[in-house]
């Protein structure tokens, strides 16, 4: 998984800022990251998309609240209804800037074709053993690896198939891990991904007592919208 990130896991999960601390100012933000991370998350989890310009922004949603698909319009067209919405969309560049050596970033690719161009901007401008990737799309993570073998490429899924498939999709694309959401982990998930070396990882946990019962099962790493919160009580039981 890289040095550094095996490095942070010392017993416990590594513990990610879902889009930063999205209760505290406003998701996929500058502001809301820089907050994760310094209310001692190990990193963040962010969303990527590109515009028609070839622009890569910072943003969970495929369009924006007025029904525009981001991918249609060019960044100056974006950023201005973003303006109206009063809603901040970053260039991928501009947050990369910011972050850089402050903690691990999850890179949530959202569509095909991203791979390359993310890949160059994290390669340029984020220290090594720093970011991974992650995407619902299989054929991406695919291309990750094969673009960057260094560097870890997690599968998400909605839902768990039969484990057998979903283990063949993983090794077929050489994923570095697999993520569900937590509600869909239970003990058997766990125990065939652990008997099968697959790390597991999960997201919105933003409950302690499901963070306790996922740490029980060995969950590689835990993205949530609390981090102080839960990085308060991994600290506290170390």
């Amino acid at each position: 998984m890289g040095n550094r990130f095996q490095e942070v896991l010392q017993g416990r999960p590594v513990i990610l800022g879902h889009r930063g601390s999205p209760e505290k100012a406003q998701e996929n933000s500058i502001q809301s990251f820089l907050l994760a991370l310094e209310d001692g998350a190990d990193g963040v989890e962010l969303d990527v998309h590109g515009t028609s310009d070839g622009e890569l922004i910072v943003f969970h949603d495929e369009n924006l609240s007025d029904g525009r698909y981001i991918r249609e319009h060019t960044y100056p067209e974006v950023k201005i209804a973003s303006q109206r919405q009063k809603v901040v969309v970053h260039r991928l560049e501009k947050v990369f800037r910011a972050l850089a050596g402050k903690g691990f970033i999850n890179i949530e690719l959202k569509s095909k074709g991203l791979e390359a161009k993310v890949l160059q901007f994290a390669r340029d401008l984020l220290p090594p053993d720093t970011f991974l990737f992650s995407s619902f799309i299989p054929d991406t993570v695919a291309e990750c690896r094969k673009l960057a073998a260094d560097v870890p490429a997690i599968l998400i899924r909605v839902e768990p198939e039969a484990l057998d498939s979903e283990l063949e999709c993983i090794r077929r694309i050489e994923a570095s891990g697999v993520a569900y959401h937590h509600s869909q982990i239970d003990d058997k998930l766990a125990a065939f991904f652990k008997e099968n070396k697959v790390p597991l990882f999960t997201w919105t946990v933003n409950d302690i007592e499901e963070a306790k019962r996922l740490e029980a099962l060995d969950i590689s790493g835990i993205i949530t919208d609390r981090p102080a919160e839960l990085m308060k009580y991994f600290k506290g039981v170390k």
